[in-house]
């Protein structure tokens, strides 16, 4: 799954050439400082100087809020992105999206890293996939307690809290794990977002003022249809 580097900034140039939105342009070159832990420094500079050129200077702030936000960066280091794949079993190809048994459907096959994170701490308590944490951007931290016995017949509830949004995506996988794990999830967050959302909040726009952030929602995971207050 995947294609090399070149070809697929290739296609991102293609795209910047035909005029494609955007927030399109701007997934794609994220995905791929991803997958290539950044972008070398002479495509680095080229795609910043096209999307100016196509675009507009006004986005010198976009691509700012960008870096600043860890998404798009030049680096000439080796990608984590094969070992942190390996190590956290992110793609599952034969996952059944029907009936689904693993969190990848949520993805046809792609299991965010934020499902994994919260399946092995339920199943695991971070053990095993300790290698695969220090390779994720960000400090890290973990305190185990010692849980509360769970009186027969009750599930054991979880709060699993996302700080700058979650997707609907992400939720399904959630509801995944919840249903193999025979637990109870509750999802808290700050807002329920998507890729296109997110990115438009990043992009500086003609006489833009401000953004005005969402409250928190709140998801119970247990029940079939999604409320927030």
């Amino acid at each position: 799954m995947g294609a090399p580097a070149a070809a697929s900034l290739d296609f991102i140039e293609m795209m910047i050439a035909k005029q494609a939105p955007l927030t399109k342009v701007l997934r794609l070159l994220c995905l791929q400082c991803l997958i290539d832990n950044g972008l070398k420094q002479k495509s680095f500079d080229y795609f910043r100087r096209e999307i100016l050129h196509t675009y507009g200077f006004e986005h010198l702030v976009t691509l700012k809020n960008l870096e600043k936000s860890g998404l798009l960066y030049k680096n000439d280091a080796k990608s984590n992105w094969q070992r942190l794949e390996k190590g956290l079993k992110l793609i599952n190809e034969n996952v059944n999206v029907m009936s689904p048994d693993d969190a990848a459907y949520a993805y046809w096959g792609y299991a965010s890293v934020t499902a994994r994170l919260v399946e092995h701490a339920l199943k695991n308590h971070w053990r095993g996939i300790k290698d695969s944490l220090s390779l994720l951007p960000g400090e890290i931290y973990i305190e185990e307690k010692t849980a509360v016995p769970i009186k027969k017949g009750k599930k054991s509830v979880v709060l699993v809290y996302f700080i700058g949004g979650v997707t609907f995506s992400e939720i399904a996988a959630l509801r995944c794990i919840a249903k193999v794990q025979d637990k109870e999830l509750v999802v808290a967050t700050t807002n329920i977002t998507n890729a296109s959302e997110f990115l438009k909040a990043m992009i500086k726009k003609r006489d833009e003022k401000a953004i005005v952030r969402k409250p928190v929602s709140y998801t119970h995971l247990t029940l079939p249809t999604i409320y927030s207050v």
